[in-house]
């Protein structure tokens, strides 16, 4: 409905250069302690729908972790390239935390949410995006008291 009120389809937008592309594939560097950057990856469902799934490392001084997420995505278009999205998921991971003698780890389980906005590129086919993720973890984990906000940017490759 939204996209007819714009007078832009989803196969005008596919037309353009600047539409959505069945796979993208890419980098995101996100505010997350449990993992900084992140390789990521949309599958295209259907016209508005998407799975999106993130598997991000982190090493630092004292702490490190891995920590995979999968997020179902609903996708609007605004105009020109750009679209906005929303979704839920979530994610599973493991960390383990050293400092002065002192060690901790454990398993990395949350529920997570997301929103953001993207722009396509015409005609290359790539696409740059914004996101907040908010989570909440199941299980304990060091740094956070089991809810945190992510705030994501990156880039992705389509094909």
């Amino acid at each position: 409905m939204m996209l007819a009120g714009m007078g832009l389809t989803s196969a005008q937008a596919q037309e353009s250069g600047q539409g959505l592309s069945k796979n993208a594939i890419g980098l995101k560097f996100s505010s997350s302690n449990i993992s900084g950057a992140e390789v990521t990856y949309q599958r295209l469902l259907n016209s508005n729908n998407r799975l999106e799934l993130n598997l991000g490392f982190a090493n630092g001084k004292h702490t490190s972790a891995f920590k995979g997420t999968g997020l179902y995505e609903w996708v609007y278009s605004i105009e020109n390239g750009f679209y906005w999205f929303v979704g839920a998921g979530g994610s599973l991971g493991s960390w383990s935390y050293k400092h002065d003698g002192y060690k901790d780890d454990g398993a990395i389980v949350a529920l997570s949410g997301i929103a953001g906005i993207e722009y396509h590129l015409k005609p290359a086919p790539f696409q740059f995006f914004l996101d907040l993720k908010p989570n909440v973890y199941i299980t304990d984990y060091h740094d956070y008291n089991n809810i945190n906000l992510e705030v994501g940017i990156g880039a992705r490759y389509k094909f």
